[in-house]
């Protein structure tokens, strides 16, 4: 497990900042993905919400294309749609 921001944070389709459950109705962010993803895509995570917050858009969704690529897991369905959006607004 890594510990951001004090919080336990594992790849188990939680908001650990919330509490609550990510779903598909819900709007998924950078920061949701950060603090729901698998340990092995913390850093890679941490570089899409550098990217975001220089409004670097095709970077970001770059890297959530890589993320996408790398499982099946629901999260990962989630960085591929939220890829799609990214790559909307470059």
């Amino acid at each position: 497990m890594a510990i951001i921001i004090g919080r336990i944070v594992a790849g188990d389709g939680m908001n650990h900042l919330t509490d609550k459950p990510l779903t598909a109705t819900t709007a998924d962010t950078a920061n949701d993905l950060l603090y729901s993803c698998p340990d092995d895509q913390i850093t890679r995570m941490q570089l899409v919400w550098k990217a975001v917050t220089a409004g670097e858009w095709m970077d970001a969704a770059h890297h959530l294309r890589n993320a996408a690529a790398e499982g099946d897991t629901t999260w990962h369905d989630r960085c591929d749609a939220l890829a799609d959006d990214y790559e909307k607004r470059a």
